[in-house]
């Protein structure tokens, strides 16, 4: 049997632009609105201010334990007659075990996506974060 698990360190790294680009959001819509109350002559006072940059770390950092946390639960084993999924599919979360009979391909780019035919059967998302891309192809394309 052929365990695939996904690494933190490698999830990290491999999501640092998504945690940037939140990070820079968070601080654009900030900026955004002292610009507009600076604007309408309304000063915000030094609290209120810390408290905005306060929202905006926590709002940040939740997100990243999120990430981290939900990206770690991913796991696909794969034996001489099953593959077993878990993990995220959009916002739901899977736990499946399929039959390797009942699969004749599979689609590996953001997504782990496989088929029977031209069927979808199960769809395991973001696995390109969760695990190495690489050996994950070899090993999926091994066994089928």
């Amino acid at each position: 049997m052929s365990v695939i698990r996904s690494s933190v360190f490698q999830i990290i790294f491999k999501s640092i632009f998504l945690l940037l680009f939140n990070f820079i959001g968070f601080f654009l819509i900030y900026a955004g609105a002292l610009l507009l109350v600076s604007e309408n002559n309304i000063s915000l006072s030094l609290i209120e201010q810390l408290l905005a940059l306060i929202l905006a770390l926590f709002t940040t950092s939740t997100f990243a334990w999120w990430m981290v946390t939900s990206f770690r639960q991913y796991e696909i084993k794969i034996d001489s007659k099953l593959i077993l999924l878990k993990g995220l599919s959009g916002w739901k979360k899977i736990d499946e075990t399929i039959l390797l009979s009942d699969i004749d391909g599979a689609e590996i780019v953001t997504d782990l996506a496989l088929f029977k035919g031209e069927k979808l059967v199960v769809k395991l998302s973001m696995v390109s974060i969760a695990f190495e891309k690489d050996s994950l192809n070899k090993n999926i394309k091994n066994c089928l």
